[in-house]
């Protein structure tokens, strides 16, 4: 590929002996997460499911996710609501922050309790806290593995964190398990914050 250095084909999918993950060029864009998602398709086929599992996705989102509009409107009207939003760090016309941060809004129509998964090709600290004081509930480093995503979906629905409320922060509980919080808003400290109960009965956790 020009102007890129491969040391392998990179037309030709491989797997890291050491590792287990996937090389290979569009294997950690949004291509890579629909494969993700389409090996587990056996095994929900043949799962308990208490409710339905839907999967939408969008077309064109290199250029703008051009087809996401319309789905949008159709969420509720038609289309079941999301119960888990996967959204990319690097995403265009709005970024993985600014639409985090839409949904903790409120915004009508949308689950402002809704658990989000961030995906990131980054893994800086800073990265990941920003991610957090947005209020995701999981962060995903890419190149990401089945295994990974499989683990924060698990840990939101048999881990939720409590939703709380602050002056500057709507979102999951920010503290890691040590109970050492490291920011802004601190409860008891910085600001009064309050549990919110969920009316999606489904909060996220980091875990």
């Amino acid at each position: 590929v020009t102007g890129q250095d491969w040391s392998s084909d990179p037309f030709y999918m491989r797997a890291d002996a050491d590792t287990g993950r996937l090389y290979g060029r569009g294997t950690a864009d949004m291509k890579g997460f629909i494969a993700c998602v389409l090996t587990q398709m056996p095994k929900f086929r043949t799962a308990s499911l208490k409710v339905p599992l839907h999967i939408a996705l969008s077309y064109d989102e290199e250029v703008g996710c051009r087809g996401v509009g319309s789905m949008i409107a159709g969420f509720g009207d038609g289309l079941p609501k999301p119960d888990i939003a996967i959204v990319d760090w690097e995403m265009k016309p709005m970024n993985g922050i600014e639409f985090v941060k839409a949904v903790r809004r409120k915004h009508d129509g949308v689950n402002a309790f809704m658990p989000i998964i961030m995906l990131s090709a980054h893994s800086e600290m800073s990265r990941v806290t920003a991610a957090r004081d947005a209020g995701v509930n999981e962060f995903v480093v890419k190149p990401i593995s089945v295994k990974a995503l499989f683990s924060r979906v698990e840990a939101i629905i048999e881990r939720p964190r409590p939703f709380v409320r602050a002056e500057t922060y709507f979102g999951p509980e920010r503290r890691r398990r040590d109970g050492r919080y490291r920011g802004p808003d601190r409860r008891g400290r910085d600001s009064e914050a309050t549990e919110a109960d969920s009316d999606s009965g489904t909060a996220g956790a980091n875990p």
